[in-house]
């Protein structure tokens, strides 16, 4: 007789790409599994949902209505899609600010229990409230390429560059 294994659970939390893919996925309802095939990580079937949250910045998902809920689910894995919207606000002073306080939210993940933490590259956006192309565009190569060396050098959290996202998200589909 086997012992079932538990399943990894996975949590994909960011702004609103998250929150809108997410919805997609719940409209498709209890054939959602579906749309994924058979994950399994380290022979373990995997459990992904979403925490999307519309106009998050790196503060939002760090208030305590955010983490808690994050926390309460327990999550082995999370995939942060975050710091477009830090750009637009200017929440943080400089590209190098906005990556520290993406690390700092990957690291208080690990911290709570977390095994694994997943920063997604930042893309690029339309419609950046006030901001030319080309300031956001520079904006986010650096942010970027910081997260990528701060990850580099911290245990449980690694970078993770999207293929075929850089011009829009619209090139994925």
């Amino acid at each position: 007789m086997s012992v079932p294994i538990s399943p990894c659970k996975i949590l994909v939390l960011g702004h609103s790409y998250v929150y809108w893919v997410g919805a997609f996925v719940r409209s498709a309802g209890p054939t959602s599994a579906g749309l994924f095939g058979e994950f399994t990580v380290a022979g373990r079937p995997c459990d992904i949902s979403f925490d999307g949250v519309c106009g998050a910045t790196v503060a939002t998902l760090l208030s305590p209505s955010v983490m808690s809920r994050v926390l309460a689910r327990g999550s082995d894995i999370v995939i942060l899609h975050i710091a477009g919207n830090d750009i637009c606000a200017r929440s943080a002073s400089s590209p190098i600010m906005v990556a520290m306080d993406v690390l700092r939210l990957a690291r208080h993940l690990l911290e709570s229990g977390t095994k694994r933490v997943a920063v997604c590259q930042v893309c690029r956006r339309r419609n950046w409230r006030g901001l030319t192309h080309e300031e956001v565009t520079a904006w986010v190569i650096e942010i970027n390429r910081y997260l990528e060396a701060f990850c580099r050098d911290s245990d449980g959290v690694f970078f993770w560059r999207h293929k075929r996202v850089w011009n829009s998200v619209h090139d994925v589909f």
